[in-house]
């Protein structure tokens, strides 16, 4: 049976509280789990509106072929970006402030130019025509659930994709020089090498998923704007963080990104 607008009214609330207050959700009961991800993307919608923080683009999940095989789907899928959530690198994060430090080396992409709806799909050339810079970035997942890497689709979208920090590194704006399919990509753990891959794992090309979602963007009437950060979905292997942990990814020609988790 689906959700009626009081159980997804009723999820969303309890979900933005947790948010704000930063603690776990627990013991959510069944008939306030959305089932489906239409129903997902509504409890997201509504905690979004009730947290009431401004967005600033948008984040892609499940783009790699490793984390889609752990969540048991053969897609991805998107979630606003907090503009909250936005930080330059290098960063630093108190003791505490977050729940989870799921690490994602991500390749972070900001749009020169709208691609606003229209009748037809946008063209990789079309999208690349309307990017102003390529980043390298961490997506820090901060989840709000204890068992997150358990939850069922669905609830990770209501979370806001179990939305985190996102560190972003110096961009480039000769990004078309550079070889994004086989961008060389490691992550390092407190000097130690906790994750390889290529940018490749994002979809094929960060590229192929940026454009992905102007697609996607597109055939629901809302497109993607000038000036907004797009994160295309891990290069590697996510890796969990402690507190008191340095870490630093490497993307090669692209640069670096570091942070510091306070003990």
């Amino acid at each position: 049976m689906a959700m009626t607008k009081e159980q997804i009214e009723e999820c969303a609330r309890i979900i933005c509280e947790a948010r704000v207050q930063n603690h776990f959700v627990d013991n959510l009961p069944d008939a306030l789990v959305p089932k489906t991800l239409p129903e997902g993307y509504a409890v997201q919608k509504r905690v979004l509106a009730l947290q009431g923080v401004p967005t600033a683009g948008y984040l892609l999940g499940l783009t790699n072929e490793y984390m889609q095989k752990i969540f048991g789907v053969n897609g991805p899928y998107y979630s606003p970006i907090l503009k909250t959530n936005i930080h330059a690198s290098p960063a630093r994060f108190a003791r505490g402030a977050l729940l989870t430090r799921g690490l994602e080396c991500e390749v972070v992409f900001r749009m020169a130019a709208d691609l606003p709806p229209r009748g037809a799909p946008y063209a990789l050339d079309e999208v690349a025509d309307a990017v102003a810079t390529m980043h390298p970035g961490i997506e820090i997942v901060n989840a709000h659930f204890p068992n997150w890497l358990d939850l069922p689709m669905p609830l990770i979208a209501a979370d806001n994709g179990t939305d985190g920090p996102l560190v972003v590194g110096t961009g480039i704006s000769d990004w078309r020089r550079i070889d994004r399919v086989s961008l060389p990509v490691v992550l390092y753990v407190n000097g130690e090498i906790a994750a390889q891959g290529s940018g490749g794992n994002a979809l094929g090309d960060p590229l192929k998923a940026l454009s992905w979602l102007a697609n996607e963007l597109n055939a629901k009437g809302t497109g993607l704007k000038a000036g907004e950060t797009i994160n295309t979905g891990t290069c590697a292997k996510l890796i969990p963080a402690n507190e008191g942990d340095e870490v630093r990814a490497s993307f090669g020609a692209l640069g670096e990104v570091r942070i510091r988790f306070e003990a």
